[in-house]
This record gives C-alpha cells, sequence and structure tokens, in this order.
C-alpha cells in the first residue's frame, strides 16, 4: 500500500470548473463536464427570453483570456441568483449565470451575454489540462457556501469560515 506524503489543493480563481476543465473528457460519461449543448436562459428586458448556450471561440489570446470581462457577481445574492434562476422555485437548476451576468455593473461597457458561457478547450489550456489528466480531479466539488473566495478558501482548509460571507470581513 502507498503512503501519502503529500496533499497539494490547488483553487483557481475566478473561473469555474466548466468554463476551465468542463470539456476535459468530453465524451465520458462518468465525467460530469460539458457535452456542448448546455444553456442558460436570458430574460431580456424587452420581455423576451433567449437561450444563451456555452461557447469556444477557439483562440488562445489576452482576449480571450479575459472572457468574461467584467467579471460575473461573486457575492452572496449574485450566487443564489446564478444558482436557482431569475424566477426561483426552490431547486438549484443553475440557470441564473446569463441573467445574473446582465445585471452586474457595466462600468461604461455593452455586456455581452454570451461572455459568461464561455468554455476553453482543453488544447487552449495544455498546462492545466495536462496537471488534470495525471492528477485527480473533483468534477463534482461544490463550494462550501455560496459566497466569495476567501470564505470558501476558509472552509476548505479549516471547516469554517466562522460566519464570514464575504471577502472584506475575511480581509481585515
Amino acid at each position: 500500500m502507498a503512503v501519502v506524503e503529500h496533499v497539494v489543493v490547488l483553487m483557481l480563481e475566478n473561473r469555474s470548473f466548466d468554463s476551465m476543465l468542463g470539456w476535459l473528457y468530453r465524451d465520458r460519461a462518468d465525467f460530469d463536464g460539458l457535452h456542448g449543448h448546455e444553456s442558460n436562459p436570458w430574460h431580456r428586458d424587452d420581455g423576451k427570453t433567449e437561450q444563451v448556450a456555452v461557447w469556444n471561440d477557439g483562440t488562445v489570446s489576452a482576449d480571450a483570456a479575459v472572457i468574461p470581462d467584467p467579471d460575473p457577481g461573486e457575492r452572496f445574492h449574485d450566487m443564489t441568483m446564478q444558482i436557482f434562476g431569475l424566477h426561483p422555485d426552490g431547486c438549484p437548476h443553475m440557470s441564473g449565470f446569463v441573467d445574473n451576468y446582465m445585471r452586474q455593473p457595466a462600468q461604461g461597457r455593452c455586456l455581452d451575454p454570451r461572455a459568461v458561457m464561455h468554455c476553453f478547450a482543453p488544447e487552449q489550456l495544455p498546462v492545466l489540462s495536462l496537471l488534470a489528466r495525471s492528477f485527480g480531479v473533483c468534477d463534482r466539488w461544490f463550494a462550501s457556501a455560496p459566497c466569495e473566495t476567501w470564505p470558501n478558501r476558509l472552509f476548505a482548509h479549516t471547516a469554517t469560515a466562522g460566519g464570514q460571507v464575504d471577502n472584506a470581513a475575511v480581509q481585515r
């Protein structure tokens, strides 16, 4: 029996699993990633609903590396909408990403509803993909709390965030 000498926890920032590794094992039924037909509804201001699909532009560029820009909302109320959708029925459908993104402060820019559904293919992220294929990847790992980065890092390493739900309180 092998003895485990080290455990390394790699926690990435501001990128979802689907965006970075969702297509790692695209054709495997035992991998909970993307297949290419996933979408989120966008309830437009004109009353129409448009389905926005996951997509990849096939490039590796500085522009692609920062999609979406600005970042999606990370506050508790943002993540609640992302998980439960604009019209929640109590079920976590993961259907509110586009709606929430389109309600973020535009900071003088025109927001693209497709931005939050952008994903990378494994060949676009060769180092990350090699690490993921060479070591364990948690494809069913969920944040301890639907909130910002630091409370979840505290949960991952200490099993509690001490009641904190945003980065500001933790960083004081």
